[in-house]
């Protein structure tokens, strides 16, 4: 086991590649949890950071955005929108919006299946 970790933790540039294909290629299944997302996204930009590529917030931020699905545009744009007083994208207010949005579908579609 170590030796698979000293061979897949080295910040190759071959490593780097690799992990950065498997960041931007992540997309949130349709009807997926955020949470398991959010779990998944942040073990790839930790295995970046550990090979020497680190994201500043704001680019933590659209990368996570981006990592929806095209049928999540209009909550993509709700949550750009939702910045408050700043042209900024921060990567913990995105994850916040997003969950608590997400949260509220949720509790509005079991709502409506009980009516």
């Amino acid at each position: 086991m170590l030796t698979l970790a000293k061979l897949y933790e080295k910040p190759s540039a071959s490593n780097k590649v690799f992990l950065m294909k498997h960041l931007l290629n992540m997309k949130i299944s349709e009807g997926g949890s955020v949470a398991d997302h959010l779990n998944d996204f942040n073990i790839f930009t930790s295995q970046l950071s550990f090979v020497g590529v680190t994201f500043d917030d704001e680019v933590r931020a659209l990368l996570f955005l981006c990592s929806f699905p095209e049928s999540s545009n209009g909550l993509v744009m709700a949550i750009s929108n939702s910045v408050y007083g700043s042209s900024t994208l921060k990567f913990d207010d995105v994850v916040s919006e997003s969950l608590a949005r997400k949260c509220n579908r949720k509790a509005l579609v079991r709502h409506q299946v009980m009516l």
